[in-house]
């Protein structure tokens, strides 16, 4: 030990902590796969096919859709890691979802009854098994979404009246900025009509303000959200020189995937720790 000081910054990070995570999500669908003891070279060879034809197929659509580990002959590693986070969901999602499957179809067969009935009751036979594979299910689903962030785009510029800033699908035309104040604060804002598409689609606002008593900026964002991706919008301020607006736009995909993984992970947890059906007792048992 000589005492240096090393700083490290989120490259670092996502180097450790990356391939960490992965690997977790990885046992999370190995370990429905093998039952305690009762695991048999037979039966691991049985449950990991579908996995391992999910795993490739998602491999497969993601280069099909331009998603590559290299970018003009250079290795991407948020790409590489992207891929490999989809293709460890979809293998871990089959894998548990295959559980499911297969106990509900015993339990259909066994009762008669609709598969919605025989997964229902799969579940209160054994709440703590199944409310954990539903928060299994919950972590693949947050999963996907933190892999999302490989592919987040941003672009900044000064507008000025009618001036375009495009990312990702959508074409951002600003149609005005002022400025406002009341009794609390200063605020200057801008208006930006959103296309998509040749089509006007919203109209979003941005602003920042200066809170008068305490004389602290706050950036207020602008915030569209859809089920593949965010769009965030931030008044930077004027130009001093030009006295017009820098806006800055930001295109993040698949952060409400988190929250939803979020939310099937606390219900997964309220199951668990639901008591499981006690079962029936047998006709001419003793006592």
């Amino acid at each position: 030990m000589v005492g240096n000081k090393v700083t490290v910054g989120a490259p670092w990070y996502n180097s450790v902590a990356v391939p960490i995570g992965l690997f977790l999500l990885f046992l999370t669908g190995v370990g429905p796969l093998l039952p305690w003891r009762a695991t048999s070279f037979r039966a691991i060879k049985r449950n990991f096919v579908l996995p391992c034809i999910a795993l490739w197929a998602t491999v497969a659509v993601c280069l099909a859709v331009g998603v590559k580990p290299w970018r003009d002959g250079v290795f991407d590693q948020g790409s590489f890691y992207a891929i490999v986070a989809f293709a460890l969901s979809a293998a871990v999602f089959t894998a548990i979802a295959s559980e499911f499957m297969r106990g509900t179809l015993v339990i259909a067969r066994q009762s008669g009854r609709n598969l919605i009935w025989a997964k229902y009751m799969l579940i209160r036979r054994n709440t703590r098994r199944y409310g954990g594979y539903i928060v299994h299910i919950g972590v693949v689903i947050v999963v996907v979404g933190l892999a999302g962030a490989a592919f987040n785009r941003s672009v900044e510029s000064e507008m000025a009246l009618h001036d375009k800033l495009s990312i990702g699908p959508y074409v951002l035309e600003c149609v005005g900025a002022t400025q406002d104040s009341n009794a609390n604060y200063n605020s200057e804002y801008a208006l930006l009509d959103v296309y998509k598409g040749g089509k006007k689609q919203f109209q979003m606002s941005p602003e920042k303000r200066v809170y008068l008593a305490s004389e602290q900026p706050q950036t207020m964002v602008a915030i569209h959200s859809r089920p593949e991706w965010d769009l965030y919008v931030v008044y930077e301020g004027t130009n001093p020189d030009t006295g017009q607006p820098i806006i800055k736009a930001f295109l993040n995909p698949l952060v409400s995937w988190i929250w939803a993984g979020v939310a099937l992970m606390f219900w997964g947890t309220l199951i668990a720790l639901v008591p499981s059906l006690k079962p029936a007792a047998q006709k001419g048992g003793h006592a």
